[in-house]
């Protein structure tokens, strides 16, 4: 799968998917679904698909969790398998996400209308 590079136009944009919810069942698996909930949340965070480093979505992590919990998370982020190079591909030192990635977050957990899909 060719990855999402954040210059290319893309029609779904991080602010379509829905966050204030984990994402259900996306993937099949609750760690990969978790996992992908925070990547989706790190990418509206930069306001597109940004590439990362596996230190970035630590750190990230990290400030989510210590803002919304008070307290350091237990365990430190993980891919869960996501990087399978369907849905999240390495390119050039960085993850890059894939359109299947990108579609399936966007079909299990859609933004509501009224909010970031009249934006489109």
């Amino acid at each position: 799968m060719a990855p999402i590079f954040p210059d290319r136009l893309y029609l779904i944009q991080p602010q379509h998917i829905r966050t204030d919810e984990p994402l259900g069942d996306t993937f099949g698996d609750y760690r990969k679904d978790f996992s992908a909930h925070v990547i989706v949340l790190y990418c509206q965070k930069m306001g597109y698909w940004a590439p990362f480093t596996l230190e970035e979505l630590r750190q990230f992590y990290r400030e989510i969790h210590q803002t919304s919990f008070k307290k350091k998370p237990e365990e430190d982020f993980s891919l869960s398998g996501l990087d399978d190079g369907k849905l999240i591909v390495r390119a050039g030192g960085l993850y890059a996400l894939t359109h299947k990635f990108v579609a399936s977050c966007f079909k299990s957990s859609p933004a509501n209308r009224g909010s970031a899909q009249d934006s489109c």
